[in-house]
């Protein structure tokens, strides 16, 4: 889950178009942030000099396509636009994986779920066909074919014509025929192939041992009486082969993987005589197994790519390199690979960052991924000033300077080259370039991203954790930025999650003692109650296995010496222990309530509040909350009043509640399936499965009318620095007119310093607070709005 420090912030993971916004946002701009994690990548050529490379994606943006221009030397590659039916309002998400691409007709054919739909560049082109529990399938010649379960729990295959002007399928009155009488429910993965040479139709199943069936007629004489030979090899060693290709020169190629993460390397094995025998080769590339072969012709043979390795001969043994191996850009992954049909020099290869292309065979590679809104993203930070921030997501971490500035950059990074899905970030506010990121690892820079140390993983044997533990929250002492704190979510059942302490700024870590309980962590929130006393608040995952329960919220005491003190007891109103209840969110607001939200063990959503210098959590009212579904985002922002007010994620829905009220409010329906994993309110910032995006606090938007007009509402931003000696900034934003006054105070509550006393125009405000002659210690300095509105924040005067 996210973690964010103490600020009003608002950043939310959803799924922008269409909707119908009943909050006070403007519509939503897109940020320049692409990329994500691709799924599947096929080209086609559409004139004689033009390419359109079609990707699919985990995202609610399911596809894309962009064109490429092979007129000129190097070629020009089009932005990626997302294909007008499998965009984010069809709501087929990352369900829809490979795919097929019909030249004739420029149709494609996905794979969705166990179904296969068909749709072309145009919109209203999309079509479900009739095909149920497919499990491989490929176009080839202008016709479609695919294996599905029959009713004999045999396997059939299924071929049609795609009609070349409309993309209709059209099943052959001879179709299905049988492929094989009797099927094995433990192969979960098939390939389905046309020879390039001898044109039969070629069914590969996974295993130790290939296995490959072969149609005893062509693909285009395929009749009722057709039947398949099956063949079956000796047994190839321990290497579990999952992905099959043929080769142009009908070559069959087999690849998988040998050996354990992280210590894995990709093999590959070939037969000349219709997989009867094989010959193996260790390519000596590590990683996982590729998803696809790819064939590119060459004078001397053919190229072959199989994830992040190709060959330059053939596949065969010691004609192996490295994606990249001369020069990158960008890191390349395991995923799928393609050559381009005009092109063979050029090939397109997913990355950590997206999609990348190379036009020298592989070589060197380069992104591509412009217009791709397909980044998930997880967490971001801001500083106070608001013109940095760190973005983690599932395709590297993301660095923005001079946000909103005339020199606003972005910049992408994979510290140390690793390329994992990030899940936290945190950063030093009045140093943004010190930051660190969370996966498996903790990375720290120093330098705004040009260098990273790794200063944690979960992978020390000492931990306990496991292959799936990741890092899930971190955060920086607001106050102190020597002490940092994360958190570890262990997913295997039995393993336990945990908190961990650094008293200097990362180099060393204490693991905290917590007893017999487990922590399996989803965000922290450090909150300072004075100069030398702050509380951390870790939310918790609900688990209940009898030895190893997680749940709700757990606090630690930190003082002004080195050492902190576990509290598991998260005590109600009753004086009674909450127990169930799975912590997701954490936020505070100006005055110091903390709020947190979840679900309980019956999945139905759940908000505490905690008063300041109360012991026990308040739970808020579930009126207006939908009755089952988890509250997975939070974060404090503004009511129609003015007022602050907790806004929560349900399910696809935003909710807010507000000051005194008892029924929860509907802010935005977004489309069902959205997951919402983040909120960071300010200007709203909007990370989602998609891309980022920025919205305004300036009106409503309906996309069926006009703009309304909103009550005036005010921001108060942290002060910065903070701490401060003896100066620091406050800033605040008006929407109209008012009169306002701007004071400090002391924590007993008496006047320190009146900063403002005088009506003024709508817009955005700054003052500077000069504490020369008051002694160190929290202050609270109050925002006032014709005698009405008021809100509040804390500063620290360090000495």
């Amino acid at each position: 889950m996210a973690m964010k420090r103490f600020t009003l912030s608002f950043l939310l993971m959803l799924v922008i178009l269409p909707l119908t916004a009943f909050g006070q946002l403007s519509a939503p701009d897109v940020e320049a942030v692409y990329g994500g994690r691709i799924s599947w990548i096929s080209a086609v050529p559409v004139s004689a000099t033009e390419t359109q490379v079609f990707i699919s994606t985990e995202s609610a943006n399911s596809m894309f396509f962009a064109t490429v221009d092979h007129s000129t030397t190097p070629p020009v590659f089009g932005a990626f636009e997302s294909l007008p039916d499998l965009n984010a309002d069809d709501g087929y998400g990352s369900q829809v994986r490979d795919f097929c691409l019909d030249e004739n007709s420029g149709y494609l054919f996905a794979r969705y779920n166990d179904k296969i739909v068909s749709a072309s560049t145009s919109p209203g082109s999309l079509t479900i066909l009739p095909a149920m529990g497919v499990m491989a399938f490929t176009v080839y010649d202008g016709r479609l074919f695919y294996t599905a379960l029959n009713l004999s729990a045999g396997v059939d295959l299924h071929f049609g014509v795609i009609d070349s002007a409309s993309g209709a399928f059209s099943e052959d009155a001879a179709s299905p025929v049988t492929l094989a009488s009797s099927w094995d429910p433990a192969v979960q993965l098939t390939h389905l192939k046309v020879h390039p040479v001898n044109h039969h139709v070629y069914y590969f199943l996974e295993g130790e041992t290939p296995t490959v069936y072969k149609s005893g007629d062509t693909y285009d004489a395929l009749n009722a009486a057709t039947t398949f030979t099956k063949t079956t090899s000796g047994s190839l060693g321990s290497t579990y082969y999952t992905v099959y290709g043929i080769g142009p020169d009908g070559r069959l190629f087999a690849g998988g993987v040998m050996g354990e993460e992280p210590d894995h390397f990709k093999v590959v094995a070939y037969s000349d005589d219709d997989g009867a025998s094989w010959d193996t080769v260790n390519t000596h590339m590590g990683g996982t197994s590729g998803q696809n072969f790819s064939f590119a012709d060459a004078d001397s043979g053919y190229y072959v790519y199989f994830g992040t390795a190709f060959s330059y001969y053939k596949g065969e043994a010691n004609t192996w390199k490295g994606i990249g191996s001369i020069g990158f850009e960008t890191h390349p992954n395991d995923g799928a690979v393609c050559v381009d049909p005009i092109n063979p020099q050029v090939v397109y290869f997913t990355t950590d960052q997206g999609i990348g292309a190379s036009t020298d065979s592989g070589n060197t590679i380069f992104e591509i991924d412009e217009g791709v809104e397909a980044i998930q993203i997880k967490d971001m930070e801001m500083n106070d000033a608001k013109t940095t921030a760190w973005l983690a997501s599932k395709s590297g971490i993301r660095k923005v300077t001079d946000y909103t500035g005339p020199a606003e950059s972005w910049t992408t990074y994979y510290p140390n080259g690793d390329g994992s899905p990030y899940y936290c970030v945190a950063m030093v506010n009045e140093h943004p370039d010190t930051a660190f990121a969370g996966n498996v690892r903790l990375y720290k820079t120093e330098d705004g991203g040009a260098t990273w140390s790794q200063v944690f993983t979960t992978e020390t044997p000492e931990y306990g954790f496991t292959f799936w533990s990741f890092v899930s929250a971190v955060e920086v002492h607001p106050y102190s930025s020597d002490v940092v704190i994360l958190g570890v979510n262990s997913p295997d059942e039995g393993v336990n999650g945990g908190i961990f302490v650094s008293e200097d700024g990362g180099t060393s870590w204490e693991q905290m003692d917590t007893d017999v309980y487990n922590t399996e962590v989803q965000d922290i929130l450090i909150y300072p109650e004075s100069e030398d006393s702050t509380t951390i608040y870790v939310a918790c995952e609900y688990v209940h296995d009898g030895t190893h329960s997680s749940y709700g919220v757990k606090t630690i005491t930190h003082g002004s010496t080195p050492g902190a003190v576990f509290h598991n007891d998260m005590i109600g109103e009753s004086g009674g222990l909450i127990t169930n209840f799975g912590a997701y969110d954490l936020d505070a607001d100006s005055v110091g309530n903390i709020y947190v939200c979840g679900a309980n063990s019956a999945n139905e959503p759940r908000v505490y509040v905690k008063r300041p210098d109360s012991t026990y959590w308040e739970m808020l009212p579930t009126a207006g909350l939908p009755a089952n579904g988890t509250a997975t985002a939070l974060t404090i922002g503004y009511d129609t009043n003015g007022n602050q007010a907790p806004y929560i994620a349900v399910g696809s829905d935003l909710y807010y509640l507000e000051d005194g009220g008892s029924e929860w409010q509907l802010a935005y329906s977004y489309p069902v399936g959205t997951e919402i994993n983040m909120l960071y309110w300010d200007d709203l910032l909007v990370g989602t499965g998609t891309g980022l995006y920025g919205q305004k606090l300036n009106g409503t938007t309906d996309v069926s009318h006009e703009p309304a007009q909103l009550p005036a509402s005010v921001v108060l931003r942290p002060n910065y620095p903070n701490p401060f000696n003896p100066t620091t900034t406050i800033e605040y934003r008006l929407s109209g007119t008012s009169h306002v006054t701007l004071t400090v105070y002391n924590t007993l509550g008496q006047k320190v310093k009146e900063l403002v006393n005088q009506t003024q125009q709508a817009g955005s405000h700054r003052v500077t607070f000069d504490a020369d002659g008051l002694a160190s210690g929290v202050y609270i300095y109050r925002l006032t709005l014709n005698n009405r509105v008021s809100l509040t924040r804390k500063m620290l005067l360090m000495r």
